[in-house]
């Protein structure tokens, strides 16, 4: 009996573990902001539209537009939450986009824009870049 009651707390105490972690993951603003430019640089219109709320949808499918003629990498990049509360978030991003377009190479760097996200539905959308 004593050993099935600790395999039930072990069992319990994993599923709590990776449910939290799970949960943290999800809900990470900065994770949202490096998905949706791997979405813009894969020119992947459907993913960078989800990462988006419903007032940046539009703005999401212009920038992949924008980067169809290009070839577009990331550099060096890595993104953090600034400012995080209920319902908003900033995130701010070190590295940058390469744009190659023939044999001319484009920078963005991303440490000059701030990204704000909302959270909508559950999770966080980006809803501007400045």
């Amino acid at each position: 009996m004593e050993n099935k009651t600790k395999l039930l707390i072990l069992v319990v105490l994993i599923a709590t573990y990776l449910f939290v972690g799970c949960n943290q993951t999800m809900r990470d603003p900065a994770k949202t902001i490096e998905s949706y430019l791997n979405s813009l640089i894969n020119q992947d219109t459907s993913s960078a539209v989800s990462l988006s709320c419903k007032q940046w949808e539009a703005e999401a499918q212009k920038e992949v537009e924008s980067l169809l003629s290009v070839r577009a990498s990331l550099d060096g990049v890595s993104c953090q939450t600034n400012f995080e509360n209920e319902g908003s978030a900033i995130v701010i991003c070190q590295g940058k986009i390469k744009l190659t377009y023939e044999n001319e190479i484009q920078e963005i760097d991303l440490s000059k824009r701030t990204f704000q996200l909302i959270l909508e539905d559950g999770e966080w959308r980006i809803c501007q870049n400045k």
